[in-house]
């Protein structure tokens, strides 16, 4: 939301008037634009997300980036770093949660 109560799809967009779908005084005033939010970014139109380990955990990635690389024409995954890398991951995330418990 903008500080005069623009909407927007994300936080990205604020302050960009061609990104507001709507004022919260004024209800939607660009339904095609809050509507491609909700489509465009859906990964489980996604056969890439559909196949992927770590789907639906990461949820497609971010929307903003996927709406941004479909509207290039770039492939629509916008996967998270640990994909290629999830072992070294997990493994350090294992290892952060492993603390001693204190005594009452």
């Amino acid at each position: 939301m903008g500080p005069e109560g623009e909407l927007y799809g994300c936080w990205n967009d604020v302050g960009n008037p061609s990104r507001v779908y709507g004022n919260i005084s004024e209800n939607l005033t660009n339904e095609s634009l809050f509507i491609s939010y909700k489509t465009k970014a859906d990964p489980l139109e996604d056969p890439n997300c559909l196949q992927c380990l770590l789907f639906p955990a990461c949820n497609g990635g971010c929307p903003y980036e996927r709406i941004k690389r479909l509207e290039r024409g770039d492939p629509p995954a916008d996967c998270p770093l640990i994909k290629d890398n999830i072992d070294s991951h997990l493994w350090n995330h294992y290892l952060c949660r492993q603390k001693p418990i204190p005594n009452p």
